[in-house]
């Protein structure tokens, strides 16, 4: 049985994945920002975290990178650092929100 991507999987895949982006980068500057990084450290870890897990995923099974294609992931990864930078150094996150 095959399943035929339609519109509107196709939409809702899109704008998940580009959630997925933006809290994985949220993540990666919350972490970086209990090591004290500065402004520049914390885009490049949060991007690093946002797009490395896909990026890796798109070289392996040999396709083009999905934020090269489509630059809104990398200025959703972008804009998500700066905005939860800011909003960190506004108000205190516990350490104890992120046990696993």
């Amino acid at each position: 049985m095959a399943l035929e991507p339609t519109p509107l999987l196709l939409s809702n895949l899109y704008w998940i994945t580009l959630l997925a982006v933006v809290v994985s980068s949220a993540s990666g500057v919350l972490k970086a920002g209990f090591k004290q990084f500065d402004l520049f450290g914390v885009i490049i870890i949060a991007v690093a975290t946002g797009l490395g897990g896909g990026s890796l995923r798109d070289m392996l099974l040999d396709r083009d990178v999905f934020w090269i294609n489509d630059q809104t992931f990398f200025i959703a990864s972008l804009g998500s650092a700066v905005v939860i930078f800011v909003a960190a150094r506004l108000m205190t996150v516990s350490p104890r929100y992120f046990r696993v």
